[in-house]
């Protein structure tokens, strides 16, 4: 056995290196010895000769084993708790790849199918609905108004909407994606939702007397389509399409009917919107729809909702015109729709445009409700609007 003397630095693997080193360093080499044949599951540098050596080895090597098994494993689970969202995004791409082996879709299919869901999750899937609808209903109103900021800002109808509004339109959305192309609404579709951009842009192409699609519109962030004809009660004269990928939340059609009967200021600002559109496609509104009559004057006189954003033509159908094109359209019907004006931001003030704020108790004796099953949801549907 070699006897030579080292220092921490000089030890080797020998023996009788070990014994003439100071104490530290000998428990230093002992434990790297120890670990080394525990975490390699090996048996050390030299191979057991007795009976009883075997019978230490053999523990010291399942206890090794099973300290690495545990430290692997919790490594892993602490890196996966860092990437949960991407994990369960990888999970839902492999579902896709065997949803698309499964029906054989063409390589072009399969592509778009990825592309939508990479445009819905961005990558990472969170539990955020299933959080929300763990919650009680006041901290579940807090939560999605933070989470839809943006919407209540810049949607002109819920920036001067009261509490009651806000609260209905936040607990009846539904959200919905769109990529670029995707067919929205078709000309003589019965609409079902109206439709509020939360991000993209939409083209609206009119149908004419003669069946052609011109006068196209575009809505982008913000915007919203659909109004037209749920109020009027008429299939669509309009095709709407996705120019670019669209994320949209939407609201059924019988909790927008209820919607126009509980807040009257967004009853008079959603008319307004109508008329303007319908102005826009060259249309009477007062011919096409006659019952509206009495609901458009009323509208048009409601200083509330007149006054409650600077242009509805340009905030509700950005029409693609230009400037010149736009100032003329206005200076056309200046007379008879007072909203195409620009408004004194002084004028309106919300304490006169307090809504009635939800009464789920209440009973309308001068609304005919009807209710009408479509797939598995029941919707409830007012017979009239004025």
């Amino acid at each position: 056995v070699s006897t030579q003397s080292t220092g921490s630095s000089g030890i080797n693997a020998e023996y009788g290196g070990i014994q003439d080193a100071p104490v530290l360093d000998q428990y230093l080499w002992a434990l790297f010895r120890s670990l080394s044949h525990m975490i390699t599951i090996g048996y050390g540098r030299d191979a057991p000769q007795e009976v009883i050596e075997v019978l230490f080895i053999i523990p010291s090597m399942l206890t090794g084993a099973f300290f690495y098994m545990m430290i692997v494993s919790q490594m892993t689970k602490t890196i996966s708790l860092f990437k949960m969202g991407s994990i369960r995004y990888t999970q839902k791409l492999k579902d896709v790849d065997e949803l698309a082996k499964k029906y054989k879709l063409d390589s072009d299919a399969h592509q778009r199918l990825h592309e939508f869901y990479h445009h819905k999750y961005g990558g990472e899937i969170h539990e955020d609905d299933e959080i929300i609808k763990e919650l009680s209903l006041a901290l579940k109103i807090d939560v999605i108004k933070s989470r839809y900021r943006e919407i209540l800002e810049n949607v002109f109808f819920l920036s001067t909407g009261d509490d009651g509004l806000i609260e209905q339109f936040l607990l009846s959305i539904k959200e919905s994606v769109f990529m670029t192309g995707d067919i929205i609404i078709r000309s003589e579709d019965t609409v079902e939702d109206l439709y509020v951009i939360k991000k993209g842009t939409v083209s609206i192409e009119f149908t004419t007397p003669g069946g052609n699609l011109d006068d196209d519109i575009i809505v982008r962030d913000f915007g919203f389509f659909g109004e037209t004809p749920l109020i009027t009660k008429k299939k669509a004269d309009m095709m709407v399409f996705s120019e670019v990928p669209c994320d949209c939340l939407l609201i059924p059609k019988y909790i927008f009917y209820a919607m126009l009967d509980r807040f009257p200021v967004f009853k008079s600002q959603m008319l307004l919107v109508v008329h303007s559109r319908l102005t826009l496609q060259g249309l009477d509104p007062i011919e096409y729809a006659p019952f509206l009559k009495n609901a458009f004057l009323e509208a048009l006189s409601d200083p509330n909702a007149v006054n409650s954003s600077e242009d509805i033509l340009e905030l509700a159908s950005q029409a693609r015109l230009d400037h010149q094109g736009l100032k003329e359209f206005r200076n056309k019907n200046l007379n008879d729709l007072s909203v195409f004006r620009k408004q004194n931001k002084d004028v309106f003030d919300k304490t006169f445009s307090k809504q009635t704020p939800v009464d789920l108790n209440r009973k309308e004796k001068e609304v005919h409700v009807s209710v009408s099953i479509h797939g598995d949801d029941v919707k409830t549907c007012t017979e009239n609007l004025n």
